[in-house]
């Protein structure tokens, strides 16, 4: 067997803060200061945000916001 991709879920701000000690408001706050990573759901008419989960992990792996 060769390489194991795995696929990476999006979660909205609302799923993260479910995840992380932080508020949906706070996460929503740190993307748009670029702290961190996300993509912006196409088509939706809030621009919805969407975090990848690695990209979370890595957020809290790294310190969240310290």
């Amino acid at each position: 067997m060769g390489n194991i991709t795995t696929i990476d879920r999006w979660l909205s701000p609302s799923q993260a803060a479910e995840i992380i000690p932080y508020s949906a408001w706070q996460i929503r706050k740190f993307c748009r200061q670029g702290i961190l990573p996300h993509s912006k759901r196409p088509g939706s008419k809030q621009n919805r945000i969407m975090i990848k989960q690695s990209d979370l992990v890595n957020f809290i792996q790294q310190g969240a916001a310290a």
